[in-house]
């Protein structure tokens, strides 16, 4: 396994979740490619926001766990829809296609709405800075689609239900799993990151091809598949130049932006955007609606317990500690969990940069560290990285967690893939390393207690 110190610091020192492994400095994501390989000593590696990776072929890192492809995480029995599965016929201008429809709850930063025979997608904040949204209209195949003027001036148009799909992050794959459609994915950007076993599956019987992304994209290769949809991703306006190449190239491409939301549940009910790609809004909705109600069924009772341990997440990267603001979805967590977080007044979704003796400072009683350094063996690997860490608190008393139980053997972590769209997971993780005793037959999916030796 090839793992720059850069992605393995970052990977969990800015924040929680990540899209396709990257890290979005400043926003609820983080900044850098979870096991980012190079090619050559000396050669650069490029993150999503364009910063420079430093690669050497000298310096290696360990493997933490044994390298594991993980099981399925469990999912509910399939609901009936009502939508339909392919394109259709005869139908009368009168009927409502879509008896089945998407309802948003938690997420900010999508709409769905619908109308006999289309739905209108709305994301209005693509990216952090961004000026402008985008809207999609999916017309249901077989059907004509609307006039694209007034408010649908400049949209997109999508044939539904989509039949292949190209996904260019490694957060999609579950998403398209949890709605019994992993099979559509005709193509992913970097096939050796990727962890849900249908997808896997596919990607070792050469179904589904690895296209690269953003300007490294082969599109050619893309525009030979005919994919109906692309699905994609933009840090800011600088990014969007990969993205505007798909789509000079007649490609179907839709941005998704949920790495800007700042509840976990917020993230996860993205999967509806895949559903009603699909015309799956029935499975979208029950999937979840089950990861909804068991996530506040067990953060109420996590708030009920009478002690509150106090949490740091992340580590030091090149002299700076990228700690999740107050309003992240990770601060989000910690609290949810039963927790208390030194930062939780604070009023940032993204990152907050620190010294070392800042974040001592300030979390001086902290009793549990989660989201330690990607791929320390021991604790021995936490004080040769940094001496420092030998005077906090959850290294004396060996209450350091990291997120890396479940990596593939090429450093594809499944905690930016399914732990992304299943919070309601995640929380019992953290729940069981802060509360264990409200779930006492817990087996942790994604959080491992890093040993002494």
């Amino acid at each position: 396994m090839h793992i720059s110190r850069s992605a393995r610091v970052l990977a969990t020192g800015l924040t929680v979740f990540a899209l396709s492994g990257a890290l979005l400095p400043g926003t609820a994501g983080a900044a850098v490619r979870v096991g980012q390989k190079c090619t050559k000593v000396g050669s650069k590696a490029t993150s999503p926001t364009g910063v420079g990776l430093s690669c050497s072929a000298k310096k290696q890192w360990a493997v933490a766990v044994q390298p594991t492809v993980p099981a399925p995480v469990a999912t509910a029995p399939a609901a009936l829809s009502k939508n339909a599965a392919a394109c259709v016929t005869g139908t009368a201008p009168e009927t409502d296609l879509f008896p089945d429809k998407a309802r948003i709850t938690d997420a900010t930063g999508l709409s769905i709405t619908y109308s006999k025979n289309y739905k209108v997608v709305r994301v209005p904040r693509p990216w952090a800075a961004a000026k402008s949204g985008f809207t999609y209209v999916l017309v249901q195949c077989g059907t004509k689609a609307p006039a694209l003027s007034g408010d649908l001036s400049g949209a997109t148009v999508i044939q539904v239900p989509v039949q292949r799909a190209a996904i260019m992050s490694t957060v999609y794959a579950p998403e398209f799993d949890a709605v019994g459609q992993a099979d559509r994915i005709v193509s992913v950007d970097s096939p050796e990151y990727y962890s849900t076993p249908s997808v896997v599956k596919r990607i070792e019987s050469g179904a589904i091809k690895g296209t690269g992304s953003g300007s490294s994209a082969n599109v050619e290769m893309l525009v030979g598949l005919k994919p109906d949809v692309v699905m994609t991703y933009s840090t800011s306006a600088g990014s969007f130049s990969g993205v505007d190449k798909l789509i000079s190239a007649g490609l179907p491409v839709v941005l998704e932006a949920s790495y800007l939301e700042e509840s976990p549940l917020g993230r996860a009910e993205w999967v509806k955007l895949v559903g009603a790609l699909t015309n799956q809004e029935a499975k979208a909705e029950s999937e979840y609606s089950r990861w909804r109600t068991d996530y506040k069924t067990l953060a109420t009772r996590a708030a009920a317990t009478k002690t509150r341990p106090v949490v740091i997440s992340g580590s030091m990267f090149q002299g700076t500690w990228f700690m999740p603001g107050g309003k992240s979805f990770p601060a989000q967590l910690i609290r949810d969990a039963g927790g208390s977080y030194p930062w939780e007044t604070d009023t940032t979704s993204g990152s907050i940069a620190l010294d070392f003796e800042a974040v001592v400072s300030k979390a001086y009683d902290a009793t549990v560290w989660i989201n330690a350094g990607y791929l320390w063996n021991t604790m021995r690997d936490l004080v040769k990285e940094d001496a420092r860490y030998a005077r906090m608190n959850p290294y004396v008393t060996g209450n350091v967690f990291g997120n890396d139980k479940r990596v593939n053997d090429t450093g594809g972590s499944d905690y930016f893939e399914t732990a992304v769209v299943r919070p309601d997971l995640v929380l019992k993780d953290l729940v069981s390393v802060l509360h264990p005793e409200l779930v006492p037959d817990h087996s942790r999916i994604w959080y491992r207690q890093i040993p002494r030796s």
